[in-house]
């Protein structure tokens, strides 16, 4: 088993990747021109236990990005994203004729913002505001596209703007029309 640590800030989704966190580099996250999603301070461990996972979602946690805002004390102003990659031990890759692994995404989004609750904001905070609600608006336009394209004989008759955030672009494969 494998488990992806990190959440992409929205500061990384503006493509500046800074968190205020110390010593702390941002998510990059890009296409390349074969269509593999490439990433850049992701890190990758293996798993054996529930306990080793928990400690990496608690590694994970201390590097989201939050802030006071008009409506919390504590807000996320990141989005928190966990790919685990499940296999069978013991048997060959799936290159080699073993079974396919599974993927699961969990992701924790940051809350969208309404323009009134943002007016006290200065200018960092609305960019923050702006890319949050933006990748979020993606999000629910792939994941509107992707159940329209589901639609026996309809994948052809839609486009799915996965590239337009960060976030639905890390997650391509699961809203790419041409993958089952």
């Amino acid at each position: 088993d494998e488990a992806k640590d990190d959440a992409p800030s929205a500061a990384a989704e503006n493509g500046d990747g800074d968190t205020g966190k110390p010593g702390y580099q941002g998510v990059q996250i890009g296409e390349a021109l074969d269509g593999r999603v490439i990433t850049r301070n992701l890190s990758v461990h293996r798993v054996a236990s529930a306990e080793e996972l928990t400690s990496l979602v608690a590694l994970a946690k201390t590097r989201r990005s939050t802030a006071a805002t008009e409506r919390n004390d504590e807000s996320s102003r990141s989005h928190g994203i966990g790919i685990i990659r499940v296999g069978q031990p013991g048997y060959p890759p799936v290159e080699e004729g073993g079974p396919q692994e599974g993927t699961l995404y969990l992701i924790d989004l940051a809350g969208s913002e309404r323009a009134a609750d943002s007016k006290g904001h200065d200018k960092v905070r609305m960019a923050e505001t702006k890319a949050i609600n933006t990748s979020l608006m993606s999000l629910k336009e792939c994941i509107r596209a992707r159940t329209m394209a589901s639609e026996p004989g309809a994948a052809a008759d839609y486009f799915n703007p996965y590239r337009r955030s960060k976030l639905t672009l890390l997650m391509k494969d699961v809203f790419d029309i041409g993958c089952p």
